[in-house]
């Protein structure tokens, strides 16, 4: 029966309000996602509990955006096969959800403290906490938030000309880190100006002066001794940014805080990972400090608009056991420093969910903050903490996006401007985020692609029809307004896939989802309330990322695989796009280990692979010059004989050019001694000549050739 036969039943008889003809769907839908959520609740535990093992730096699993499951209305949602009549119907019906999706500060470190667990003397670990959060939570809410746009800001910065990407200031013609949205800049470990090359290394930066190939000076920055910090701290450098004579260098700095009677730091004591944004002037061969700001978290990622740097970190409070009462905000309450002044973020800045939480051990953080670089000295501008994990982020050049949620994914929306972050909207879909680039803003909408398990997951994660059932993953593409409401929706394609890889192009998107082949779909967004797939090309391996080539061509660059989806190398494709309804490939390159292999006894064999399909910055793609560019790592190993043991580690940075159909290999830049820490991850073109780049050398050749013209090694 379907909603039609519903409403002709229904319509000569009188029926109490709940079962009225349009309240029937919503019904059913809720039973569905019940049902639905129940199901996935084991195959989340599985998840979480393998999270915590991998990393745990993750030591919470945040609190539940949980809503009393009577209260929730579907946000109406138009599809391909969607009953709903028209876009009209759809923003009616999302009038009541818009009320639910503001934002609300704490009215004060009271009602933050009530979160936690009055439990305190029941001294679990997450993974058991976790557990308990998952048998005990049944609902998860669309609207997490509610309440007021009005929150208090620091003093707004002084209006400045906006800072220009890493090229302003010089007259050599070099390339920089690519950015996903234009003028919003994103960081990287290396730099350049044109005159140096800048390349963070785990907790200094190594800097070399150019001229045509040659390295005319070199020098070392040591952020650690310039902030005086204790040798006892860990700390390694992130991220970089370079502009306008000065140099803003990321570092993140862990110290080890054991709790009096506990013996487990991640469990027990508050976060004790700070991020700081050091500001060099590097105007001379002589770098001077200016100043630095740092806020509590560890590392999630950062970007910059004009003069303004936001910096987003992930935080986490003090074990509920040892907080000692509503006053000892210091093990609870995230803090942030601008020079050596400390601040605890104000209550009001600090976003809770509308329902109070229970049985929570710990809180977690996203803190964003928002600072102004343009001058000698940092000034506060603004920040805010959403209380929960975040995951991906991204950032178009008014506002920040926020993820967090695995098999559900919230968002939250973050106005920005000259330094200001402002909550404005929130809401919940289904799905995980696979990174940045499932993410795009245009034209007023904001499109996301997800990837998320399907309904076929049993309860019983137990039993052996379980243990042998398979579990189906589905992909998505929704498209929001601005206040979060879901106006259409590409749904259940890739099925038994999830994605791997998504490009954004105007009201285009390009989508591959990975199983055993990979299949690249085109989705028309040109009607917002009614994405459409225009078709999907088959082709074995996968992409980890996509870019944009030309107008009707499109770079694909991840790891090859056979027809059994048995990965075994590297693939390059060029996707003809000239027609989105007819997809073709329009060249590849496959670079598979090309050593012999024993498949019987494994004694000896090998293997071909490139870290840039995990790390996209470390790609060279440039198409006006018609080079693309990656490491490649060969691994290869002998265990035949005992006393001639033999693996050998190879590494060399690649580079080819594309025409008429063809990847063409230009040259390589060898690392002479194979070790993990000479190779090189990064390269960058200055006047024409190439320098690849890595934590203990620097390579320059040139780039007909590709032959070497210097090299200068730095110490570890």
């Amino acid at each position: 029966m379907n909603d039609n036969d519903i409403k002709k039943a229904l319509s000569s008889a009188e029926v109490p309000e709940e079962l009225e003809p349009q309240n029937i769907k919503a019904m059913l839908d809720e039973k569905n996602s019940l049902i639905k959520r129940k199901k996935i609740r084991h195959r989340s535990l599985i998840r979480i509990v393998s999270a915590v093992a991998a990393c745990a730096v993750i030591s919470t699993f945040a609190f539940n955006l949980a809503q009393n499951k009577n209260s929730i209305k579907p946000i109406p949602i138009i599809d391909q096969n969607s009953t709903m009549s028209s876009a009209t119907e759809a923003k009616e019906n999302a009038a009541e959800v818009k009320q639910l999706s503001y934002m609300k500060g704490a009215s004060d470190y009271k009602q933050i403290y009530s979160c936690f667990s009055t439990e305190k003397n029941n001294k679990k670990s997450f993974i058991g906490s976790a557990i308990d959060k998952i048998k005990g939570s049944e609902n998860k809410s669309l609207d997490a938030y509610n309440g007021t746009e009005d929150f208090a800001a620091s003093d707004k910065m002084t209006e400045t000309d906006g800072a220009s990407s890493d090229s302003a200031a010089s007259n050599h013609d070099y390339t920089d880190t690519f950015n996903q949205e234009s003028d919003v800049y994103e960081a990287d470990i290396v730099k350049t100006d044109g005159n140096r090359i800048y390349y963070s290394s785990y907790n200094k930066v190594n800097v070399a002066s150019v001229d045509m190939g040659k390295f005319t000076g070199t020098y070392s920055i040591n952020p650690l001794n310039d902030l005086n910090l204790n040798q006892n701290v860990s700390a390694n450098i992130n991220d970089m940014y370079l502009f306008n004579g000065k140099l803003v260098v990321i570092l993140s700095t862990y110290t080890n805080n054991f709790s009096d009677g506990c013996d487990d730091v991640v469990a027990c004591s508050p976060d004790s990972s700070t991020v700081y944004a050091v500001v060099y002037s590097v105007n001379s061969e002589t770098p001077k400090l200016l100043s630095f700001y740092r806020q509590d978290g560890s590392y999630n990622d950062v970007r910059m608009i004009n003069n303004s740097l936001y910096i987003v970190t992930n935080s986490y409070s003090g074990y509920c056991n040892t907080i000692k009462n509503e006053s000892d905000i210091d093990s609870y309450i995230p803090k942030y420093y601008v020079g050596d002044k400390e601040s605890y973020i104000p209550a009001e800045n600090i976003l809770l969910p509308q329902q109070p939480i229970k049985d929570m051990s710990q809180l977690a953080y996203t803190i964003i903050g928002g600072i102004d670089v343009s001058s000698d000295t940092i000034n506060e501008v603004d920040i805010k903490a959403l209380a929960d994990y975040s995951g991906s982020i991204y950032c178009s050049k008014d506002n920040l996006y926020v993820t967090v949620g695995y098999e559900g994914t919230a968002i939250t929306r973050f106005a920005l401007s000259e330094g200001l972050v402002t909550p404005s909207a929130c809401t919940e879909i289904d799905g995980y985020v696979n990174d940045q680039f499932s993410m795009s803003e245009y034209n007023g909408y904001f499109r996301i692609a997800t990837s998320s398990y399907g309904n076929n997951i049993l309860v019983d994660t137990y039993s052996e029809s379980a243990q042998n059932s398979q579990n189906e993953e589905t992909n998505s593409v929704y498209v929001l307004d601005m206040n979060l409401n879901v106006v259409g929706k590409s749904a259940d394609f890739g099925k038994s896939e999830n994605i791997k890889s998504v490009n954004f192009n105007g009201n285009l998107a390009y989508v591959v989802t990975y199983e055993q082949t990979d299949p690249l779909f085109a989705i028309d967004l040109s009607n917002p309330q009614s994405p459409t797939i225009l078709d999907d090309y088959k082709i074995n391996g996968y992409s980890t990322y996509m870019q944009k080539w030309s107008d009707n061509l499109l770079l694909g660059f991840g790891v090859n695989a056979d027809e059994n989806g048995i990965e075994n190398g590297i693939k390059a494709t060029m996707f003809d796009t000239s027609d989105p309804s007819q997809l073709k490939e329009a060249g590849s390159l496959t670079l598979t280990y090309d050593g012999a292999v024993d498949n019987t006894n494994y004694e000896y064999g090998g293997s071909l692979s490139s870290s840039a399909c995990y790390d996209r910055k470390q790609l060279f793609i440039n198409s006006d010059k018609n080079l693309i560019g990656f490491p490649v790592n060969e691994y290869s190993f002998n265990y035949g004989d005992s006393e001639n043991y033999q693996e050998i580690c190879k590494n060399k940075y690649v580079f080819y050019s594309y025409s008429d159909g063809q990847f063409n290999l230009c040259g390589e830049i060898d690392s002479p001694d194979g070790s993990d820490t000479s190779a090189f991850d990064r390269a960058v073109m200055i006047d024409g000549i190439m320098y690849a780049v890595s934590g203990n050398r620097f390579t320059s050749a040139d780039t007909v050739s590709f032959t070497t013209i210097d090299t200068i090694e730095w110490a570890s």
